[in-house]
């Protein structure tokens, strides 16, 4: 192994230490309400959409899932009560995803505890160094796409 190899196999270990320790301070949070990760992108993308909902093909490309990952969430908080769907009002074959007034009650109660635990958690690093390592983190975004996008045999 290289040394280039090495550093780049201890910087993925660090990333996914990170991920996993700020995951179950996340998953902690929700949990408490009775939500999983999955379910409260959903909302949180339905909260940012605003009154008029999302079609479910945008909610899916938001965040990154099959339109079949998309039914089995919305199936989920439609039955708890936290989202409906209704025919889009100039395209009938079009389905709007909305939240309802217990949704927006549960984040109003879920997102102020969600962003003071990650501040905590975040607030170990200078506003310089969280610029840095949001940067960072974004470069290696870019660079992953990039080399996913390589032909396969070259690796």
């Amino acid at each position: 192994m290289t040394q280039d190899e090495e550093q780049a196999l201890q910087l993925w270990r660090a990333m996914l230490r990170a991920s996993r320790a700020v995951g179950r301070v996340v998953r902690e949070t929700l949990h408490r309400h009775g939500l999983r990760g999955a379910q409260f992108g959903l909302l949180w993308v339905l909260a940012e959409a605003g009154p008029e909902g999302l079609k479910l093909t945008d909610i899916s490309e938001k965040l990154v899932v099959t339109c079949g990952n998309i039914t089995g969430l919305m199936d989920r908080l439609e039955e708890l009560g936290y989202v409906v769907r209704e025919p889009h009002p100039s395209d009938r074959r079009v389905v709007l995803a909305k939240l309802t007034p217990q949704a927006r009650t549960l984040l109003d109660e879920i997102v102020p505890v969600h962003t003071r635990r990650l501040a905590r958690i975040m607030s170990c690093l200078s506003d310089s160094d969280r610029e840095t390592l949001s940067q960072l983190l974004s470069r290696v975004s870019e660079q992953a796409a990039l080399v996913d996008e390589e032909p396969k045999d070259n690796d």
